[in-house]
């Protein structure tokens, strides 16, 4: 069966570890393909999320987003690349985040007519656009910008700039520009990279998706280097029942590192017994 291809080049003239990622070429991932046209807000298809989806009646893509959507017997296969961003891509509970280019795979029960949300964050400032991409049951491609996330915690410390929002599905994404990374676990998990995301090609960022349940919390903890202090960033959201939305924790801690022939001050515990001011969080 041979495959049937959309390629959507937005060309438009608008202002506009985890795994260590090194930044694809967006242009040989994203090189083939007609061209089709961008969508109306007015002609955009329901979206995943209304979060996603609402955005002002004027709202236009990014010129440098590209989006190339191919359809085959294995489903359908979605992939947005943004140079100098980390894109995420998500439908439902199937989640896909990179630096530079995301594929999200749909199996075939879902290519009928879907809608998938995107974002992409700049890697320097750390702010985020997203917005929805629809494919209807004849293939054809549409791609909406939706109203900025809404913002829910900050930590804004000397190394580091870590930045929660909504990710407009009833959890909480996370996302920091740090020093030199030492370490990044998710707490919560049997698997410690589980919803992390980590760039070090320009200076370093980390994503961490946080999917709080009730029951269930989500807790992450990066830890990176500032000159001679060693820092730990700790991230937590919990869901209690009856609650609409999880409650989000965004901490940190930093640790003065010994350096040879200097003795930092340490403060006494009234005890006699000397004590660092913070201690790092054992991980």
């Amino acid at each position: 069966m041979r495959a049937e291809a959309a390629l959507l080049w937005l060309t438009l003239a608008s202002s506009c570890g985890a795994p260590t990622l090194a930044a694809p070429s967006v242009a040989a991932e994203l090189s083939q393909g007609r061209q089709v046209p961008a969508s109306s807000p007015e002609s955009a298809p329901a979206s995943a999320s209304e979060a996603a989806a609402k955005g002002p009646p004027d709202a236009e893509a990014p010129g440098d987003l590209a989006v190339h959507v191919e359809r085959d017997r294995a489903g359908m296969h979605v992939r947005v690349g943004r140079r100098g961003f980390l894109v995420a891509l998500r439908r439902g509970e199937a989640r896909a985040v990179n630096d530079a280019t995301a594929r999200l795979d749909v199996p075939p029960e879902g290519t009928d007519a879907t809608n998938i949300a995107w974002e992409t964050t700049t890697l320097a400032t750390l702010e985020t656009t997203r917005g929805t991409i629809g494919v209807d049951a004849g293939g054809n491609v549409r791609v909406r910008v939706g109203e900025a996330p809404r913002s829910v915690a900050e930590d804004v410390k000397q190394g580091h700039r870590c930045r929660a929002y909504e990710d407009g599905l009833g959890d909480d994404t996370v996302v920091c520009h740090t020093g030199t990374i030492l370490a990044v676990k998710n707490l919560a998990s049997d698997t410690p990279l589980e919803g992390v995301t980590t760039v070090t090609h320009d200076g370093a960022c980390v994503r961490l998706d946080l999917a709080a349940r009730v029951g269930h919390p989500a807790a992450f903890v990066v830890a990176y280097t500032d000159r001679n202090a060693r820092v730990v960033v700790r991230a937590e959201a919990s869901l209690v029942a009856g609650e609409e939305n999880p409650s989000l924790a965004l901490v940190s801690a930093y640790r003065d590192q010994p350096i040879a022939g200097f003795t930092p001050h340490m403060p006494s515990t009234g005890s006699g017994r000397m004590r660092p001011e913070v201690d790092l969080i054992s991980f």
